[in-house]
């Protein structure tokens, strides 16, 4: 996927959830309550103020942003300001 971010804003690739119970049945992303708050970063902007990079795993605010799903790739685009940390 070709995205790129204008201004102070950050592409976020979420993480594909696979969620299995113990006995081996699997439970469709569709049933999750929870909406996913970190990702891997793919693109960024051109005027970010930080140190972020493409490849970082972050932390967002879990109501930020703009999704977007192509080719079941699941994106999220947020501002610079709603990453919280820099995971690992």
């Amino acid at each position: 996927m070709n995205i790129k971010p204008i201004g102070k804003r950050v592409v976020i690739e979420l993480e594909k959830e696979v969620s299995q119970t113990a006995s081996g049945i699997y439970i469709p992303e569709s049933a999750s309550q929870e909406k996913k708050s970190e990702g891997i970063i793919s693109a960024i902007g051109d005027n970010l103020e930080s140190s972020l990079k493409v490849g970082d795993k972050v932390l967002y605010s879990k109501f930020s942003g703009t999704e977007y799903e192509n080719d079941d790739v699941k994106i999220v685009i947020v501002e610079e300001k709603e990453i919280l940390a820099i995971i690992g």
